[in-house]
């Protein structure tokens, strides 16, 4: 288009940087075909406007305004219709279109601050938690002596990557005894921790978190911990001494973990992204060490005995 402001009356008003001072813009207009006038009028169509000048409402937008038929528009609406030889649509370019944008992304840095005050701020009460885990608590003991400090693993056997879940439920040193319990998670390039119960807690709703979350990342029971229908736990020679875990993870004596159906993939998730299609394995203690707890009436490899028993009829 050789004359793309042809329809167009152009005032401007503020403080333009050189070397768009009055005069220059003006000759533009002209050049391309449009007119330009020095005060508002009804007949003027276009305000090029300075984001000050809108801010502070100045003479000629409040005129404009009031008018209601003044498009008042950014430089960049001259510039580009000039350059392009094509009146531009005004909509991208309206201050009244700039400024709300200029607030959407305020409005988004302002919930940005806050959601990072936010995590700071709990980051520091799970500090303080912490710290008050370590001085007043410690790890709970049942009467065999097993640490309720667990450990839960699992293995992408595709990339020989790693995710645990570090399981712990505390005792006071005070008595009355309270209690508390806590997950941490760890992986390549992350992790985060969590309190499931703050202290100070009853022993019951300690132990109740404790038992669900083990649920929750294993797909069995505590008490099913030591049953290796549940636990995809293989015994190997007795004292072989080279017990690991696939992707390596130390072992305990001569227990194996066996992989899970299922593994492999690229791993992700974090602390409450566990990805339940794959369990997590519990690593047990060493042979002769404390198990803890177990229901009455449990004797250990009863289940495997009774296979290969039966393996012995059909043979």
């Amino acid at each position: 288009m050789k004359d793309p402001l042809k329809k167009c009356i152009v005032a401007i008003t503020g403080n333009q940087p050189e070397p768009r001072n009055p005069k220059t813009l003006e000759r533009w207009v002209v050049l391309n075909g449009g007119k330009f006038s020095s005060t508002i009028t009804k007949d003027v169509t276009h305000l090029i406007c300075t984001w000050d000048d809108w801010k502070n409402k100045a003479p000629k937008v409040k005129h404009a305004l009031d008018l209601g038929t003044v498009d008042i528009v950014t430089y960049d609406w001259l510039e580009d219709s000039i350059m392009d030889k094509k009146l531009k649509r005004e909509t991208p370019y309206l201050l009244m279109t700039v400024e709300k944008g200029r607030r959407k992304r305020e409005k988004k840095e302002k919930k940005k601050i806050i959601a990072a005050k936010e995590r700071f701020s709990d980051g520091c009460a799970q500090a303080n938690q912490e710290l008050l885990l370590t001085d007043l608590y410690h790890i709970y003991r049942d009467e065999t002596l097993f640490e309720y400090n667990v450990n839960l693993v699992r293995t992408d056997l595709s990339t020989n990557r790693n995710e645990r879940y570090n399981l712990k439920m505390y005792e006071s040193h005070p008595v009355p005894h309270m209690y508390a319990t806590t997950v941490k998670f760890t992986r390549v390039g992350g992790g985060g921790s969590r309190t499931l119960m703050p202290p100070p807690a009853y022993f019951g709703d300690a132990y109740r978190e404790f038992r669900r979350f083990f649920k929750k990342k294993t797909g069995f029971e505590w008490d099913e911990r030591l049953d290796p229908r549940k636990n995809k736990i293989v015994r190997s020679g007795e004292g072989s001494g080279a017990g690991s875990i696939p992707g390596g993870f130390p072992g305990r004596d001569s227990l194996f973990a066996e992989p899970i159906r299922g593994y492999g993939g690229v791993l992700s998730g974090g602390i409450d992204n566990p990805e339940e299609d794959r369990q997590f394995v519990y690593i047990p203690p060493r042979m002769g060490q404390p198990s803890g707890l177990l229901p009455p009436n449990w004797v250990e490899d009863e289940q495997p005995q009774q296979q290969q028993q039966g393996q012995r009829r059909s043979g």
